[in-house]
């Protein structure tokens, strides 16, 4: 029993009843600071935005190719089928 009463109780890190630190990045945070931030994220916003916009164009124009491709295809298929003096 001398062996625990020598322990010492180590405090917690951050209280129990502490539900957030202590200054938020936005409240306390200097101008120079909350402008970089929105400059920062903004950036990332637009260069998602871009490559969404580079992926659905890639898309929609391998699309469009295809379909041309098959359009001008289609009756070449049906001409030379039906004029082929080779078939049988």
């Amino acid at each position: 029993m001398g062996r625990l009463s020598k322990l010492r109780i180590i405090p917690r890190p951050h209280p129990a009843n502490a539900s957030a630190p202590k200054r938020s990045a936005g409240d306390g945070a200097t101008p120079m600071l909350r402008q970089l931030r929105t400059k920062f994220i903004a950036l990332n916003m637009a260069l998602a935005a871009l490559v969404l916009a580079a992926s659905f164009a890639t898309i929609c124009y391998a699309d469009y190719r295809a379909d041309r491709e098959e359009r001008t295809e289609r009756p070449r298929r049906r001409v030379r089928r039906d004029f082929d003096p080779f078939e049988d």
